[in-house]
């Protein structure tokens, strides 16, 4: 009997042995260099709308350039930072169907792409719990939750393990704030960010890589002094320019980010060189290699005054370059896709195909549309251009030679007159919350006409004087069309003169215009 106890303990001993070897720690061997990759507020984007060349973005480019990536690389990770759908609460016979069409799209490319993990933002969780459920039932890579109630598939609170292949294990969490969060919003979100790093440090990361959906400002408000982890936070930035890194909380909290509607990607390369070193960047170290080589070069002169004082810059440097080498290097770029970059064959092909699925849908509702009687006797049917010509002869002549006249053309040679992402632009009258254009009826109209800038009242035929139309030169409604992503080269002025018809005899500014004396890009 004593025998058997003997035996039993040495292999429940044995077995604690086991469990304790499973759970060990890797070993990190530094240094050793990883890329981070990121994409965010793609809102639904999938390729280019190819009004202009040059145009950014797409994900068959941006699946183009992971490719190379990895191959440079192999110990990359690909994360999203959240608004990657069109998020609508919109129902319409139109709109619905097209938003869920492209969110499952862009998550099958996710999945090819090689995405390892993506936080909701605040536009994708405006879809509704139960559509983005549905949207993610596919999904393969990690969907981070901000908070338990999310309940979405494939959902974890974090992503942890020796991700990159390295033998240094790493965690990922991530955020969403929405554009003006509340006192108690803020609170925990800094609670919990604080919280999610300590967790990390406990579990024997050696880094937090934190997807972060919302404003940038918000980071300010962080507590960030004594980390004890080092943590890189990746996010989108909404605006037209997006600020350089920042490196906080004794350089162990680095902070990058790129612009919006998925035209850029993030690329963070980084030298792992010791968990316990806070971040340091490529560029301060490539300063001091080459003061280094300055300092050794200048010894090499037989003639040299105050030699002994070259001798000393040159310890300083050296010792200077000794620290750096211990600590972790980054080095950050944002990343047009442009033309540089190679459309992933397959990628386009699925592109191409979802384009014309939406196309013959678009057909399918056009044709059983029913609404544009209703409109024409609430009076909301559309102002022609005939309608204009007959008491604004000139102002009708000079707009008839502008590109706006022929903008529906231009759709029809592009063959993308049944793309009601794109018809929106090229049409007067275009309802752009149910996503239907009734051309066949009349209650919108093809091509930019006059009502598209000047307002659209119908009582102004009856009475032009109680009833004026509203000036046309308002850069609220050009950007409305004229973005970064339809029309990259888009300057508010020159534009304005190309298609202003009350100047058309003013120093004949209008038909140099025409004339191409100013370079346009519409």
């Amino acid at each position: 009997m004593r025998s058997f106890f003997v035996c039993l303990l040495a292999w429940l001993l044995a077995s604690l042995g086991g469990c304790l070897a499973s759970q060990k720690r890797p070993t990190f061997q530094g240094p050793k260099s990883v890329q981070v990759l990121y994409s965010g507020d793609v809102r639904g984007e999938v390729e280019p709308c190819g009004c202009v060349t040059g145009q950014k973005g797409g994900i068959p480019r941006r699946a183009g350039f992971i490719r190379q990536a990895f191959q440079k690389n192999p110990a990359t990770l690909v994360f999203d930072t959240g608004n990657a759908f069109n998020g609508s609460n919109v129902q319409s016979p139109f709109l619905g169907p097209l938003i869920e069409k492209k969110a499952r799209f862009i998550v099958e490319a996710m999945n090819e792409m090689g995405y390892s993990a993506y936080t909701p933002g605040v536009y994708d969780l405006a879809l509704g719990k139960k559509r983005l459920s549905n949207l993610l039932q596919g999904a393969s890579f990690t969907v981070l939750e901000s908070t338990k109630e999310d309940g979405l598939p494939n959902a974890k609170r974090d992503l942890f393990g020796d991700l990159f292949g390295i033998g240094m294990n790493v965690g990922v969490v991530g955020f969403a704030l929405p554009e003006n969060p509340s006192r108690d919003v803020l609170g925990a979100f800094e609670k919990g960010f604080s919280a999610a790093v300590r967790r990390m440090k406990k579990r024997g990361a050696g880094l937090v890589i934190v997807l972060y959906s919302g404003p940038y400002r918000h980071l300010d408000s962080l507590k960030l002094q004594g980390v004890p982890l080092n943590t890189l936070v990746l996010l989108s930035y909404e605006g037209a320019w997006w600020p350089k890194p920042r490196v906080l909380g004794d350089g162990r909290v680095l902070l990058v980010s790129i612009p919006k509607e998925g035209q850029h990607m993030g690329q963070v390369e980084l030298v792992l060189s010791d968990p316990s070193q806070p971040f340091v960047s490529r560029l301060e170290w490539m300063f001091a290699f080459y003061k280094r080589q300055m300092f050794e070069a200048a010894l090499q002169k037989k003639a040299l005054k105050n030699r002994h004082l070259v001798e000393q810059r040159l310890e300083l440097a050296r010792a200077e370059i000794e620290g750096l080498e211990k600590k972790n290097l980054f080095d950050w770029r944002v990343v047009p896709l442009d033309w540089r970059f190679t459309e992933d064959p397959k990628m386009k092909a699925a592109a191409d195909a979802l384009k014309a699925r939406i196309q013959q849908e678009y057909a399918r509702q056009l044709a059983s549309a029913t609404t544009a009687a209703e409109r024409e006797k609430n009076g909301e049917k559309a102002l022609s251009d005939k309608n204009c010509k007959s008491c604004h002869q000139e102002a009708w002549s000079a707009w008839s030679n502008t590109p706006h006249a022929k903008a529906f053309a231009t759709l029809i040679e592009k063959k993308a007159d049944a793309n009601p992402e794109c018809v929106a632009c090229h049409s007067t009258g275009f309802d752009k919350e149910l996503r239907l254009l009734e051309l066949k009826d009349g209650a919108a109209k093809p091509n930019v006409l006059c009502s598209a800038c000047h307002g659209h009242r119908p009582l102004h035929l009856k009475d032009p004087k109680a009833y004026p139309m509203e000036t046309g030169a308002r850069m609220a409604v050009c950007i409305g069309c004229h973005d970064s992503k339809n029309s990259p080269g888009f300057v508010f002025g020159p534009y304005i003169q190309a298609i202003r018809c009350d100047r058309e005899r003013q120093k004949g500014s209008l038909a140099r215009i025409l004339n191409g004396s100013y370079n346009r890009r519409f």
